[in-house]
């Protein structure tokens, strides 16, 4: 957080009582924002006057929007706003520049950062610097007679499905899965400090094992190894593998691995690392300026020489925001064939807020969302309602950050749509949770990577989500009261009619960490949906 913004929420209750206060002057430019596309509302916010027809965002070389003491020289893409840098690179808005312009003197100075910054998090854009899936397959129906069950089938073939029928040379998501690091430098980017890989290993490595150990419930437990000995260097220049944007392009990245596992073998004269089910191929963060996107390669990966090395390879980026443990978290669940919920096309929470690992990697809660942890076998049937048929049912839920007790409810629509319902509390993973509840998300099987295979189904629409988190979604969740809550809702929300669904969800009762929810189901699940 930066000191304009420590400033900003200094005291944050007052802050919370002012701001619900005024929120019909942000809520009148957010809907303003939203009649517009992202790319196009920006433009107009700067120049105050109605955006271009056929407006396209510029790219721009500008001082990296990240916390300030971290060296930040970068070129890539962003949203320069008359000073204001809005970052595509992490889901929490840096300002690096002071405003340059003034909406009016009248305006109070903390009321008109409020609106700067709740606009911001709607505007700052997809993050171009995310992971990429190189996803190209499209869905289709295998040849089988589905039975109605609520743990839905994959499409035929379709890699990156919500359906729990894994594809082959996926990592399996229980166990002790076996994995191996490697660091590299570049002829350009040297590191010969053993005290700097020392720290970036324990930076990366212990903090992702641990975190898998919690959400998964003690269920997998990453059996990671890691030569820290030295960084290997790579046979190119760092600049020779620049791949800033989304365009690198998947030879590119085979050679990057392949040309890491020759300096690791020193040209096959030297032993490979032994089969894994993971490899890391971690690079100095001296090479930021070029290796700046963490990306995951999906097909098995061997030497030149022919030794197969490891199912899944995971090369993170030398940039500050990839060199933390939430990304290689991140880039862990693609190993186990989990998509990503980031939108390629609006702003990275636009479909999940800052729920879910796989959406945003400094989201106030990662913890991966019920339905994975079913899918991945955390979460076992008995802990799971499954509703099929219509009429009303009452479930009693525990927060998911808590092993034991029922974890979901979960509504089949079709053999490719469900509706689910789970606790969201601020403890464990999802320890900067802001407002409480029962969270409601939609999961599409069909639905590909950056278009919102699961979203987050906001109970409070338009409350521009909760003091120091402006995302809508942040405060989505059915809840009974907002003491203890920093929604900036006007009122809690305990009942939701989930639109093209005729379900009903209502929250009935909170009490020693049980909510008992009651669904009403209009029609039961269909069978002809594909």
């Amino acid at each position: 957080m930066s000191s304009l913004e420590e400033k900003m929420f200094s005291q944050s209750s007052d802050l919370l009582s002012y701001t619900r206060t005024a929120r019909h002057l942000t809520d009148l430019t957010a809907r303003f924002c939203r009649y517009n596309t992202t790319q196009r509302w920006v433009d107009s916010l700067a120049s105050f006057r109605l955006p271009r027809p056929g407006f396209k965002e510029p790219t721009f070389p500008y001082v990296s929007a990240v916390p300030i003491g971290q060296r930040a020289i970068r070129e890539k893409n962003s949203r320069m706003l008359y000073g204001l840098t809005l970052s595509r690179t992490t889901p929490v808005l840096r300002i690096t520049f002071l405003l340059r312009f003034m909406i009016g003197s009248s305006i109070n100075m903390l009321a008109l950062s409020t609106v700067l910054l709740a606009l911001a998090a709607t505007a700052f854009g997809q993050d171009l610097n995310g992971n990429d899936t190189t996803n190209g397959t499209l869905p289709t129906r295998g040849d089988y007679i589905w039975k109605p069950t609520c743990k839905l089938p994959s499409p035929k073939d379709f890699m990156f499905s919500m359906g729990f029928d894994f594809r082959d040379g996926c990592v399996k998501g229980t166990g002790n899965p076996s994995a191996f690091v490697m660091f590299v430098d570049f002829p350009d980017a040297k590191d010969e400090d053993p005290d700097s890989l020392k720290a970036l290993h324990d930076k990366l490595v212990p903090p992702t094992v641990d975190w898998y150990t919690k959400s998964s419930y003690n269920k997998l437990k990453l059996n990671i190894k890691a030569d820290t000995s030295q960084y290997y260097r790579m046979p190119k220049a760092a600049s020779e593998y620049d791949w800033l944007g989304r365009g690198a392009g998947v030879w590119r990245h085979d050679r990057y691995i392949q040309d890491a596992l020759d300096a690791f073998t020193a040209e096959g004269t030297r032993p490979p690392p032994a089969k894994v089910d993971v490899l890391y191929v971690i690079p100095t963060s001296q090479a930021a300026n070029y290796i700046s996107r963490s990306i995951t390669y999906y097909d098995p990966v061997s030497t030149r020489q022919g030794k197969q090395v490891a199912k899944k390879t995971v090369t993170l980026g030398a940039a500050d925001w990839d060199l933390i443990a939430m990304t290689m978290v991140h880039e862990t669940g693609h190993a186990f064939c989990l998509p990503d919920y980031y939108s390629f096309d609006s702003y990275t929470g636009f479909y999940t807020g800052g729920f879910g690992v796989m959406s945003q990697t400094e989201g106030m809660a990662p913890d991966y969302f019920a339905w994975d942890k079913y899918r991945l076998g955390w979460i076992e049937d008995k802990a799971v309602d499954c509703v099929l048929e219509a009429g009303s049912t009452k479930h009693v839920l525990t927060p998911l950050a808590v092993d034991g007790g029922k974890k979901a409810v979960v509504i089949a629509g079709s053999e490719i749509s469900a509706l689910v319902a789970e606790v969201r509390t601020a403890d464990g993973l999802d320890k900067k949770l802001c407002a409480p509840g029962v969270l409601l998300t939609e999961v599409g099987t069909r639905t590909a990577p950056g278009s919102g295979p699961i979203r987050v189904l906001d109970a409070t629409p338009d409350s521009l989500g909760c003091v120091a988190n402006f995302d809508d979604k942040n405060d989505a969740a059915l809840s009974l009261t907002l003491e203890g809550s920093n929604s900036l809702a006007y009122k809690p929300v305990s009942s939701f009619d989930v639109p093209g669904w005729n379900v009903t969800v209502t929250l009935l009762s909170v009490e020693d960490s049980k909510y008992t929810i009651r669904v009403d189901r209009q029609t039961s699940v269909r069978t002809d949906s594909w």
